[in-house]
């Protein structure tokens, strides 16, 4: 806590600080005294390049706090939100409390943040389910390639067969042709002989 201690202390000039605060930010945005920074300090904070930011609900709770300063520093504040930084639910809390405060512009400026948050959200949602089917899809048209395959290889090993047999068949018919015909051969010499 030595850079809040430094900025309180107001070597709030130093980038060193600044950039300390920026980056520590998650941590020192729960301090009182840190709200209590002057407006000038504050927005150099959340200004700094370096800033990082807490989870959305966190972000957003600090900046109720600030809003609850007043009007025109929720005015002023308002523009340093990082919408990038924020979800659908977050923007909300922000709006409503902005609504409270009469600052209709503002409030409707985050609704309609929220409403394009929504919609991408539901668009992720629906990439996600997307995705999950075109997976659940792929793996089943694998396993139907992997059962295609080995078909197809049951089937060639049961044509090879039939062909082996087929041959063996053929074979057997020729064999008992000669055979057929040495008989006859063989009957009409022992007709002649007879004879």
């Amino acid at each position: 806590m030595e850079y809040l201690n430094a900025a309180l202390s107001g070597d709030i000039k130093s980038d060193d600080v600044l950039n300390a605060l920026a980056i520590n930010f998650p941590t020192v945005c729960k301090q009182k005294e840190f709200l209590n920074l002057p407006e000038s300090v504050l927005d150099s904070v959340l200004s700094n390049k370096n800033i990082k930011y807490p989870n959305p609900k966190e972000t957003a709770e600090f900046f109720v706090q600030v809003f609850s300063k007043g009007d025109g520093i929720a005015q002023y504040f308002s523009d340093l939100v990082p919408i990038d930084e924020m979800d659908s639910e977050s923007i909300k809390i922000l709006a409503d409390k902005l609504l409270q405060m009469n600052l209709v512009q503002e409030s409707n400026r985050f609704v309609r943040i929220q409403a394009l948050y929504q919609t991408l959200e539901s668009k992720q949602q629906q990439i996600d389910k997307t995705k999950t089917l075109i997976e659940s899809a792929s793996k089943n048209l694998e396993s139907f390639s992997t059962r295609v395959q080995q078909s197809t290889e049951i089937l060639r090993k049961q044509t090879k067969l039939y062909n082996d047999t087929k041959t063996q068949v053929d074979e057997l018919i020729v064999k008992n042709k000669e055979a057929a015909k040495r008989l006859d051969d063989l009957r009409k010499q022992a007709k002649a002989a007879k004879n």
